[in-house]
């Protein structure tokens, strides 16, 4: 996914995390500097230590100043993955691996 959206140019800068909890670490961290918070979050529902929804649960009570969107990333096809996703407020929409050019262009269009 990395080397993808490098390739695909879809930012100027990348911020990845080995697991969910040290995505929350960050946003704990970070929550109050508006201007080092990204603008669209892709998070994998297998995650070690905190799986996506795990990180969901606690993500979307945190309140952040900043407007951003969120896309579940996942290989799972089954519709009680997707139906959960679009359960949670904070979440912007589904997509299922792998991730091709035109799911990005959809994402910059809702900029």
């Amino acid at each position: 996914m990395n080397r993808f959206l490098q390739s695909q140019g879809f930012c100027e800068k990348l911020l990845t995390f080995h697991n969910g909890h040290e995505a929350l670490d960050f946003f704990n961290e970070n929550m109050w500097k508006v201007d080092e918070l990204p603008d669209v979050i892709f998070l994998d529902i297998n995650m070690p230590v905190l799986d996506g929804w795990q990180f969901l649960d606690q993500f979307s009570s945190m309140g952040l100043l900043r407007e951003f969107r969120l896309y579940v990333v996942s290989s799972s096809i089954d519709p009680a993955d997707r139906h959960k996703a679009s359960s949670y407020p904070v979440v912007s929409g589904y997509l299922t691996k792998p991730i091709r050019p035109e799911h990005l262009q959809s994402i910059m269009t809702d900029f």
